[in-house]
């Protein structure tokens, strides 16, 4: 399995309007090669180099079988993020530069878990349900936003 966007390409610079400075939408995520027999996606996205790494900035789950995650997306259950807020939480700006994951997992059946819950507990809920995860990680803050 693997994840794309078209907005930035892996290890580039995600686009100001996926800010929370901005417009503060997900961007649009592509995913190949799903397994058979995948019943829900589940996506979460995270900042690599914050002082509480990783912090959570988007957790969905339950997300119906699809090879194109929209922009603004509101399909799935929103997951809480480390913001105390439900949904996507865009990178901010700050002096120096983060690294952000967006992963994908594959589940073989729905968590049919409500809205609101910790990246922790819907972990212990996909223990021996993950067919397959994809990665893709980009760049926000310090320089970097400047130069788009």
């Amino acid at each position: 399995m693997k994840v794309h966007s078209s907005q930035f390409g892996p290890g580039g610079v995600i686009p100001q309007k996926f800010s929370r400075d901005t417009e503060n939408i997900n961007p649009t995520l592509t995913v190949v090669d799903i397994p058979e027999g995948t019943k829900s996606l589940l996506v979460v996205m995270d900042d690599r180099d914050a002082s509480n790494a990783p912090a959570v900035h988007w957790l969905v789950y339950d997300i119906p079988v699809s090879h194109v995650i929209e922009k603004n997306n509101s399909l799935g259950q929103n997951g809480k993020n480390d913001f105390a807020a439900l949904g996507y939480q865009g990178p901010g700006l700050t002096e120096t530069e983060h690294e952000y994951s967006f992963r994908v997992y594959a589940l073989d059946e729905k968590l049919g878990l409500g809205a609101g819950l910790s990246l922790a507990r819907v972990e212990q809920s996909m223990v021996g349900h993950v067919l397959d995860n994809a990665e893709m990680r980009a760049r926000f803050g310090g320089n970097v936003e400047r130069h788009q």
